[in-house]
């Protein structure tokens, strides 16, 4: 696996979307079809740098809401040797790159919900917070996510998002929509996958959310 640089500003990464991009995250996408891709909720600038590093031919956008975090992320894109490659933003999701597509959109969004959050292990008490919590069932952010991201996706696209032990609550908000999930492994479900068609198809579920 690769190295980053982590402290108090940023979450440790642990993210089961890391492994897949790996893989360039085949099966389900053609490695050599992803030259815009945007990473959003960034932290430490671990995803963005792999798909870097993954898709040579690829531009990398990345975005998040805390300025601390991106000062990370900076030090982790310039020690991977991809400055030329990964744009960093500070905004909240895609606010920062509005005028932009891209054939391939990920997020590690904060998905713990409310009650979860009381009871987090001492492990994650070092990590920022804004980074974990996600509401009361802890779909704040994948459903603002959802209502906005079609448009940002070019003919093709695919949208993959890690929500981890929120997948349940996924397929009780959105139960007719038809999620592709990746698992852990372990065999849990923990990404879905979302192609530009599907979100178009079930935009106005996401909007009334």
């Amino acid at each position: 696996g690769y190295r980053f640089d982590v402290d108090s500003r940023v979450i440790v990464p642990r993210s089961h979307l890391g492994e897949w991009i790996v893989e360039q995250l085949r099966p389900w996408l053609d490695p050599a079809s992803v030259t815009e891709a945007l990473d959003l909720c960034t932290g430490s600038g671990c995803i963005a740098i792999a798909m870097a590093l993954e898709f040579p031919e690829a531009r990398i956008d990345a975005t998040d809401l805390s300025a601390e975090a991106l000062v990370v992320a900076k030090q982790n894109v310039e020690r991977h040797g991809v400055s030329d490659r990964v744009h960093l933003f500070e905004g909240d999701l895609l606010e920062p790159i509005s005028d932009r597509c891209y054939d391939l959109i990920v997020c590690n969004p904060p998905y713990v919900d409310a009650k979860t959050m009381t009871t987090l292990p001492n492990e994650y008490q070092h990590e920022p917070a804004i980074a974990f919590a996600g509401g009361e069932d802890g779909l704040a952010v994948v459903r603002r996510l959802l209502a906005d991201v079609e448009p940002r996706l070019m003919a093709g696209g695919s949208l993959f998002v890690e929500v981890g032990a929120a997948a349940s609550q996924v397929e009780l908000a959105w139960p007719t929509v038809p999620f592709t999930w990746l698992v852990s492994g372990d065999g849990d479900p923990v990404i879905f996958l979302l192609s530009k068609e599907e979100l178009r198809l079930h935009q106005r579920k996401f909007t009334k959310c």
